[in-house]
């Protein structure tokens, strides 16, 4: 649990996690796989071996297109692949607690190269895991478009992309969903520096997140100028990518510039008016998420920059050992690789934030209580959906996460001392019942939750608001947590409908297991194709 990130043990399936609450579905199907699983595999156990398992066929992916696609030897293609999940993308968006992001950028050179080998049923269900969310589909469908050799091959990744989005889709279509963002987020999660040497070589090293609390500690000059460094030798070889693939080329490009120029005082005024009229761009307003597309280009020309001084050496050495070459074309890789690690020297060391943390016993206890009566909106003190953690970070309420029924999120931010989006009816509640309005009841609330302990440094600022819960039963509490009941709310157990929901999750799961079905059918495939060659080989012999 760390910021965005609150994967409690047991998810419960509540209209949050299904999209059936009045918010944007922005964590669909990720949240909805994690509830469904949860009595069975623990959400958190879940999350990790997914995480893993990205990582794993990210690192297989880069090697296999280092070798295939651009020829590089073993010490080149482990390069490649230590590139995968070490570098401050990754890293900067784990510590913002976004690891299904981190996850599908991880994902793209094994989705790049499903792609340009025609490994069709891998290359969905590989989709299908970086699109957790709707921006790591996004992501992870334009690379395999991009890559893709064939105007049919085109065809079937914009098909199958969109059968992977109904999750998301059919709530927002259906379901009504509005848009919670707002234009005044676009300078708020623009690009930004991450190091001293500023937002341009943020960016070109894979860094430059919007929040600086997401920033490792251990990215300082030095990653800044590895950064730098390892882009300068990436693009050396930027000419044969152009000359061999020039898409990839131009994805690489675009996935540079257009975050870099959105954060510019003519490229603020245009997102702000996108964000605000253009269906679906609030989804890409951290312009930084874009700097993950440049992953599969970047693997590809560090492949051939070390491929190129390999045969530089080889061809120039006057050593008379035949070892010669092989020693100095191995030291490129290892200069290389040195320079990935420096981009984050303390990595494991930084992402220990994202280790397990405690949870109150209360919210399990508050769980229980609730799915016990008819369903009911749930409204959380003190307001927001942040709280802090024992050790200072922020993190996403459990209340989200592990309440059933329908637990209010305001849905706002605070940047930069600065509010961000929010739910106008949500908060129009909240302020009501601070200032002492009694509209619980009439709003559809059953039951208001008070964290004490956090109210405790503001308690004249609740005082009204504990004037109005005098007059409710407090039915719980635990660790100072208060669980108030409000009897007889209007409109308890109106929802909306979960079809949308149940046929956009049908629908994910019947196309990975098409693509399942199709990857089986095509290793069976080959592997009869190798052994029919096998036998005309020694029939011929």
């Amino acid at each position: 649990m760390l910021r965005d990130m609150m994967v409690p043990f047991n998810l419960s399936a509540n209209d949050l996690v299904l999209g059936k609450g009045d918010y944007s579905p922005r964590a669909l199907p990720q949240d909805a796989i994690l509830a469904v699983f949860s009595p069975i595999i623990p959400a958190t156990t879940l999350a990790a071996a997914m995480v893993l398992t990205a990582a794993a066929c990210g690192i297989l992916g880069a090697v296999k297109m280092a070798r295939d696609m651009a020829g590089a030897h073993r010490a080149a293609q482990l390069v490649c692949g230590l590139f995968v999940v070490w570098n401050p993308y990754v890293i900067e968006r784990l510590l913002q607690g976004q690891w299904s992001l981190a996850l599908a950028v991880m994902l793209l050179p094994a989705i790049a190269y499903c792609a340009a080998t025609g490994f069709r049923g891998p290359q969905v269900l590989l989709i299908s895991l970086a699109g957790l969310t709707p921006a790591g589909l996004v992501l992870g469908a334009l690379v395999a478009l991009v890559f893709s050799p064939t105007a049919r091959s085109r065809a079937l990744v914009l098909f199958t992309s969109l059968t992977l989005a109904t999750p998301w889709l059919l709530v927002t279509l259906l379901n009504g969903t509005p848009s919670r963002s707002t234009a005044n987020g676009a300078e708020a999660f623009a690009v930004g520096p991450d190091g001293p040497l500023g937002t341009v070589v943020s960016v070109l090293g894979l860094g430059g997140i919007w929040n600086a609390g997401a920033i490792p500690p251990s990215r300082g000059l030095l990653g800044a100028l590895a950064g730098l460094a390892l882009f300068i030798f990436a693009a050396w070889g930027i000419a044969e990518l152009w000359r061999v693939y020039r898409g990839v080329a131009v994805l690489t490009a675009v996935a540079f510039t257009v975050p870099l120029l959105l954060a510019t005082p003519v490229g603020l005024p245009l997102m702000r008016f996108l964000v605000a009229h253009a269906p679906g761009v609030a989804l890409f307003r951290d312009t930084h998420k874009l700097v993950g597309l440049a992953m599969p280009g970047l693997i590809l020309l560090l492949a051939v920059g070390m491929e190129r001084l390999r045969q530089r050496a080889a061809s120039t050495s006057t050593e008379p050992s035949p070892n010669g070459p092989r020693v100095l074309g191995g030291v490129v890789p290892l200069a290389v690789g040195a320079l990935v690690i420096a981009t984050v020297p303390g990595y494991p060391a930084d992402v220990s934030p994202t280790a397990p943390q405690r949870i109150s016993p209360a919210w399990a206890s508050f769980a229980e209580t609730i799915a016990g009566v008819p369903r009911s909106k749930i409204l959380l003190f003190p307001p927001g959906n942040y709280r802090l953690r024992e050790d200072g970070e922020p993190t996403l309420t459990p209340a989200l996460k592990t309440l059933p029924g329908q637990p209010l999120d305001p849905q706002f931010l605070i940047v930069d001392g600065k509010l961000v989006d929010g739910d106008r009816d949500t908060i129009r509640l909240i302020e009501d019942a601070m200032a002492g309005r009694d509209t619980l009841s009439a709003s559809g609330v059953g039951w208001v939750i008070a964290d004490r302990p956090l109210m405790h440094d503001n308690e004249e600022e609740y005082q009204q608001l504990d004037e109005l819960l005098a007059e409710y039963p407090m039915v719980q509490e635990v660790e100072g947590m208060q669980l108030y009941r409000i009897p007889q709310p209007d409109g308890a157990g109106a929802r909306k409908p979960s079809t949308p929901a149940v046929a956009g999750m049908a629908l994910y799961w019947i196309t990975q297991l098409a693509a399942l079905g199709a990857g089986l059918w095509s290793l069976d495939q080959a592997r009869r194709d190798a052994r029919r060659r096998a036998l005309v080989a020694e029939a011929s012999g």
